[in-house]
């Protein structure tokens, strides 16, 4: 059966580093009322004004009975660049 209702809570940390600060990492991690975990942490570089490298973990855990639980095997590594056209 479904619940009519569904709490979540998150915690949400970002940084600049480097010089200039031209980079940043970003970590948040949110609860699933019954037990269920996402965690996300990404880092992103700025090569140029119009090139970005970035790099990503998303870790899924907790009861299967949860959605972030039924995500556990999907937990993944992505890296990528993103290229701004002005």
């Amino acid at each position: 059966a479904g619940e009519e209702f569904k709490e979540f809570y998150s915690l949400f940390f970002s940084k600049p580093f480097g010089p200039s600060q031209r980079g940043r990492w970003n970590n948040i991690t949110i609860y699933e009322d019954g037990g269920g975990w996402w965690n996300r942490f990404d880092v992103d570089w700025s090569f140029t004004d119009s090139l970005v490298g970035l790099a990503e973990l998303n870790y899924y855990w907790g009861d299967e009975n949860t959605t972030f639980g039924q995500f556990k095997d999907s937990s993944n590594v992505q890296v990528g660049l993103k290229y701004f056209f002005y």
